[in-house]
């Protein structure tokens, strides 16, 4: 997988930049609500033909940015804009490397499973044509206020559910570790964010990338062979070879969106 070098631009350098990129005047700065998206995940098959239903996703993440520009933006020659529209449809909304000019600090924790929809704050944004979203993985602690015995302390992800394949079912749970401060770089986000504008940003993890790859969240995980007792029964830890695959998954910006209402 390639690496993608994000720029974080200083707060003097933003307007200067928006005045080049997209008009001669001096960009507005909007507060734009975040919020992270619940309410679970359809059940999804993955390519060793498991059918899966999830019962638990949360992740600890952190300082949310949004871009502007991207793998299409500045002086590229005409072939490679080709070649990069058809990466956007195999990728909707998918441009790496932007210039940060949006943004929101803190720590968070993305349970996919909350009912509804929780806040994450309100995000500051220089008006512009926004094309991606960024965000650092971290370690879940007692100050996201989990409690004392609560399985993700100390660890970015906690995965539950059920695997079935051919008339087999297995319970499995999965604990994950991502070292601090790796990013996620380019999850789909699309705005045409002007003055006076208003919007609510809904950020989601998603079990399978919505473009025409359909690569899921537990692609490449056979849990018939991590099941050598045949009790049925999956724990996936971090050290495990299978741990290590979901760990690479999560981290791609195929598995993460952000919705604009």
């Amino acid at each position: 997988m390639m690496k993608t070098m994000v720029r974080v631009l200083g707060l003097t350098a933003l307007p200067l930049l928006a005045a080049v990129c997209s008009s001669d005047h001096e960009p507005a700065t909007l507060p734009l609500p975040v919020v992270a998206r619940g309410g679970g995940l359809s059940a999804f098959v993955t390519a060793e033909g498991y059918t899966v239903e999830l019962a638990e996703l949360r992740v600890a993440l952190g300082d949310l940015q949004f871009t502007v520009g991207g793998e299409t933006h500045a002086g590229l020659l005409r072939d490679a804009r080709r070649a990069l529209v058809r990466e956007a449809f195999a990728h909707p909304g998918h441009y790496a490397g932007g210039e940060v000019t949006g943004q929101l600090a803190g720590a968070f924790i993305i349970d996919a499973f909350a009912p509804g929809e929780v806040a994450l704050g309100t995000a500051t944004l220089l008006e512009g044509d926004y094309h991606g979203a960024n965000f650092t993985f971290r370690a879940a602690s007692t100050e996201d206020g989990l409690a004392a015995d609560d399985p993700l302390l100390g660890h970015t992800a906690l995965m539950a559910g059920t695997a079935s394949r051919a008339g087999a079912a297995y319970t499995f749970h999965a604990v994950l570790d991502i070292d601090a401060g790796t990013q996620m770089v380019g999850a789909p986000f699309t705005l045409a964010l002007r003055a006076g504008a208003g919007a609510t940003l809904a950020l989601a993890v998603l079990a399978v990338d919505p473009s025409t790859e359909g690569d899921s969240l537990l692609d490449g995980v056979d849990f018939a062979a991590l099941d050598p007792d045949g009790n049925h029964v999956v724990e996936i830890l971090p050290g495990d070879a299978a741990h290590n695959i979901i760990r690479r998954t999560l981290q791609v910006h195929d598995h993460w969106w952000v919705d604009v209402r």
